[in-house]
């Protein structure tokens, strides 16, 4: 009985699931973030076109029970006589502490309006409406670096653990 209890309490104390957990959160979190990193630099050079907003509404959602309201638009234009329809404003899209900062936003995005659409010329289905990069962006690579560097922490700390507990106690010879 413990033998059960000593296993249960070791899985318990089992720093592995921390580390793969973090490495997984750090590397997805990561991942979407150079991505959006990628996108916000290419955007700067992209060409534009006329485009019309078709739809503007704060959207509202919880994150850690609090109220977030992130401004929404959709948006048609023409790429080579294709139309093609958008829905982000910038490359890393932020949500809003209130409904009224996601309003001023889409002051700018009322519905009939045209704007000018940047599209990815490799992609053209792939747009925006302001070019360049948010600082969520650099939050976002921050708190996967964070992650990562954790995960390695524990990591070799755990290994010099290991290391120090196998070493041989040195033994008197009488």
């Amino acid at each position: 009985m413990k033998m059960q209890d000593k296993g249960s309490k070791s899985r318990k104390n089992n720093p592995a699931i921390l580390v793969v957990a973090l490495l997984v959160f750090g590397l997805i979190l990561g991942g979407f973030g150079l991505y959006k990193y990628k996108t916000g630099k290419e955007s700067v050079s992209w060409p534009s076109v006329k485009g019309k907003i078709t739809y503007s509404r704060v959207e509202a959602g919880r994150n850690n029970k609090k109220q977030e309201y992130l401004p929404s638009v959709k948006y048609i234009y023409r790429v080579n006589k294709k139309l093609y329809t958008g829905n982000n404003i910038t490359a890393s899209d932020v949500y809003q502490k209130t409904r009224g900062s996601a309003n001023t936003i889409l002051k700018k995005y009322p519905v009939g309006g045209e704007v000018s659409v940047y599209y990815n010329p490799a992609n053209p289905d792939n747009s925006v409406l302001e070019t360049g990069m948010r600082r969520n962006v650099y939050i976002m690579l921050g708190a996967a670096a964070f992650c990562l560097f954790f995960a390695v922490v524990i990591t070799v700390s755990e290994l010099k653990k290991k290391l120090t507990s196998k070493k041989p106690e040195s033994s008197a010879v009488v």
